[in-house]
């Protein structure tokens, strides 16, 4: 989709607000989340609460939310949980550049940790939960931004990092069914069509269907990608957390 595309969307007002506070929104997110906080003005993205952390893959978020879940409930109430995790499982950050992670199980990994999150939280009944989809990314922006001599040598890792967001964010959705939840469709915001002549002018690649300019480095989506994220955020939000 077009920045244009995505201003027009953001230019459409969110629905009035009915009812009143029932539960806390919390976003429990590794670096994805603070461009989208950044962004935060609107009354409902006000009340929501930011549980970020750089480089936080699943179990990590996992271990966090089991040490602190009991205070921060006592302390701002029950809470619906948007579980936002999976993209620092997927590759790996050897503190420079990104590659794909080498465990050939790491899908299932992700997904068990997720179910272990739904166990968990099953201790606190006034508390739901959400698992949000992953966003495309890209290994071969992200090493550009950081001055790898060689990006475009990760292109078949990105191909297959693409094709493990896929599988991921479908175990996404069969866990939320069985939650009665779903996800926004953030993938959708970066979908790049084909005309018909440019897609017969060289051989696409699964890379060749996502406009990864709308991001900063590959990774964290600029300001107008982040706002279009957050007002999907938002308006999920308000119908959940607010009656």
């Amino acid at each position: 989709m077009s920045e244009g595309k995505l201003k027009k969307y953001l230019k459409r007002p969110l629905p009035p607000i009915i009812g009143n506070k029932i539960l806390t929104p919390v976003i429990l997110t590794d670096s994805k989340g603070f461009g989208l906080w950044d962004q935060v003005s609107k009354q409902v993205e006000l009340e929501i609460r930011w549980w970020c952390k750089s480089s936080c893959t699943s179990q990590k978020g996992f271990t966090w939310l089991q040490q602190n879940i009991a205070q921060n409930i006592e302390r701002i109430g029950n809470i619906h949980l948007y579980v936002w995790l999976g993209t620092c499982d997927l590759t790996t950050y050897d503190s420079k550049f990104i590659s794909i992670t080498s465990e050939q199980n790491i899908i299932q990994q992700i997904t068990d940790i997720y179910q272990e999150i739904v166990e968990f939280l099953k201790s606190y009944p006034g508390c739901k939960i959400t698992f949000l989809e992953i966003p495309p990314y890209s290994i071969i922006d992200f090493n550009s931004y950081k001055k790898h001599d060689n990006p475009s040598s990760f292109k078949n890792q990105e191909e297959q990092l693409i094709k493990n967001v896929q599988e991921l964010n479908n175990n996404i959705r069969y866990i939320n069914s069985t939650l009665d939840t779903s996800s926004p469709n953030f993938a959708i915001d970066i979908n790049h069509h084909h005309q018909e002549k440019t897609s017969k002018s060289k051989k696409l690649t699964l890379r060749d269907n996502y406009m990864f300019k709308l991001y900063r480095d590959g990774i964290h989506p600029k300001p107008t990608l982040s706002k279009v994220w957050l007002k999907k955020l938002a308006t999920q939000i308000q119908r959940q957390c607010w009656g």
